[in-house]
């Protein structure tokens, strides 16, 4: 969607294209905020069943697995060999 936005912005026109980018974010932040809601209500749920959050940890990861960094470190290190035969 987000590489398509260009052209369709540009097929329907200027006001239009605000108005859809507007209203796409709005969805956006409304999502955020019912993900938000969920989890507080889960957590004050469990909180009442007596479960201890002083070690939950919601999300871990590392930048060395993730994708997108190995894609741009295998990239550096492309650009510093191709600067060292030159």
């Amino acid at each position: 969607m987000i590489l398509s936005m260009p052209t369709s912005y540009s097929q329907m026109g200027y006001k239009l294209g605000v108005f859809f980018h507007l209203f796409y974010v709005s969805i956006g932040m409304y999502t955020c905020y019912l993900l938000a809601r969920l989890y507080v209500e889960y957590r004050t749920r469990k909180e009442r069943e007596g479960v201890d959050f002083s070690t939950h940890v919601i999300q871990v990861g590392s930048s060395d697995s993730c994708l997108s960094f190995n894609m741009l470190a295998a990239f550096a290190n492309f650009c510093n060999q191709f600067l060292q035969v030159l």
